[in-house]
């Protein structure tokens, strides 16, 4: 008989990619969604699929949700905001919600907790951060993120959980990488700084196949893993690769970080009016002027036998099909 498992943040960009191979595997799926949310091209008509409407910061509606599942996929978050209260709310609170109600399921088997590169923060220099080193977010989403991983190990009396930090994620659905690509179709791309941050990135593909491998794996069992490509990336490179995948010349507006604070000081002083979080403000600045954002995968390696498959090159080359033949782009 196949698991029942519960997935949060189903109708977000990773969410939705695991549901769709979930479902693939026939494997009895149930979707804790808000009111009004959906996931992309999901056949609400598919017998395996369970769809409980609720909020994760409400505990009978999470006390509903996870009755009798088998194993949760924890992806709801909160990516932005306007204080520090704002990501708590989900992130902290939310997951304390599952985790409190996950303890009560004589049917656990495992939790998994998709957390952030943000979570351990930033690295110093060219060097990867490993597993070993401790938590130093920097910004209200990786602080939350940080302090939901400490909630969920803190049960690992109560059930098994496993905890994953990837790089930054990016393929078919993608909406904010996506905007790399719709610049290089113009010509022009426009970046922060000089360019030269270095990142970790993984392939959706990868990642899912990362999720689905540590669920049963008794080696991953209360194990925290970086999740990303071998090597790493500066954003210049990034861009360099887009742009012999789509073919395209193009020319690098590189905006000073005095430029950048101030247009996120007004988008801080529209959010107070709007009362709506913006996507520019002085937090998430301090994640875009880290040096590094870098995991070194390789405990996923020895451990599991896991690495990623799929190369900036291929991943973008897919992406870009995909967003042709939706006419995205």
């Amino acid at each position: 008989m196949k698991p029942l498992v519960l997935i949060t943040g189903a109708s977000g960009f990773v969410g939705s990619h695991l549901t769709r191979e979930l479902l693939k595997k026939k494997w009895n799926v149930r979707l804790l969604l808000r009111e009004n949310s959906t996931i992309p091209v999901l056949n609400s008509s598919n017998s395996n699929v369970e769809i409980i409407r609720g909020d994760i910061r409400n505990q009978d509606e999470v006390e509903q949700a996870v009755n009798g599942v088998h194993y949760i996929f924890h992806l709801a978050a909160v990516l932005k905001g306007k204080n520090l209260s704002d990501f708590k709310r989900v992130n902290v609170e939310g997951t304390k919600n599952l985790c409190r109600a996950f303890a009560k399921n004589k049917n656990a088997k495992r939790f998994v907790y998709i957390s952030s590169l943000a979570a351990a923060g930033p690295a110093t220099g060219s060097t990867p951060l490993t597993e070993n080193d401790f938590g130093s977010p920097i910004s209200f989403y990786g602080q939350t993120k940080w302090l939901g991983e400490q909630i969920v190990l803190s049960y690992r009396n109560e059930f098994a959980s496993v905890i994953l930090r990837p790089g930054i994620v990016y393929g078919p659905y993608e909406k904010d990488f996506f905007n790399f690509f719709k610049m290089m179709k113009w010509g022009i791309v426009f970046l922060p700084g000089n360019g030269e941050q270095r990142v970790s990135v993984v392939f959706i593909d990868d990642l899912i196949r990362a999720i689905v491998k540590v669920t049963q794996a008794s080696s991953a069992m209360n194990q925290i893993f970086f999740i990303a490509e071998n090597r790493t990336y500066t954003w210049n490179e990034i861009i360099q690769q887009l742009g012999r995948v789509m073919n395209r010349k193009y020319i690098v507006c590189k905006i000073p970080w005095k430029a950048v604070t101030m247009l996120a000081l007004i988008s801080e002083q529209w959010s107070q009016i709007t009362k709506k979080a913006g996507l520019l403000n002085l937090d998430k600045i301090k994640e875009a002027r880290a040096s590094a954002w870098i995991g070194n995968p390789e405990k996923m390696k020895k451990l599991l036998s896991f690495q990623c498959e799929i190369d900036l090159n291929q991943g973008l080359s897919e992406t870009l099909i995909f967003y042709q033949q939706a006419k995205w782009i």
